[in-house]
């Protein structure tokens, strides 16, 4: 069986409202990109943009099956809302791993949606 790595940072999160889709997957720890992107709030979960950026985004990374993976392509809107693409992402001991992540295509524009600056989309839901 094939199995894929999928780094997720906002509503799949263990706690969120998503985070359903991931039960039965193996959950493999806390971890941050290796190179920085952009994140924005979207409202109710958040966004990523791969062109620039000050943040390192962090999240959690799961082990899933392909007919996991088929259902979060389409709770994300893949391809037409959010792309994916293979990132490199460490965890706190330094290990490396290879993940795919949902992004936001450049084309899309979110100019009018709040920043987070530190890439920890769970520190927005606290802003006053």
């Amino acid at each position: 069986m094939t199995h894929l790595n999928v780094f997720v940072y906002g509503s799949l999160k263990k706690g969120y409202s998503n985070s359903n889709l991931l039960n039965d997957q193996e959950y493999l720890g806390e971890f941050k990109t290796l190179d920085k992107y952009s994140m924005v709030s979207l409202g109710t979960f958040p966004g990523v943009f791969l062109n620039g950026g000050s943040s390192q985004i962090q999240g959690e990374l799961y082990e899933v099956s392909q007919a996991c993976m088929d259902s979060l392509d389409q709770l994300e809107g893949y391809p037409n809302f959010y792309d994916r693409v293979l990132v490199q992402i460490e965890n706190s001991q330094g290990d490396i791993y290879v993940a795919w992540i949902y992004y936001l295509p450049s084309e899309m524009d979110y100019l009018d949606f709040k920043p987070i600056p530190s890439g920890n989309w769970e520190e927005q839901l606290y802003w006053s």
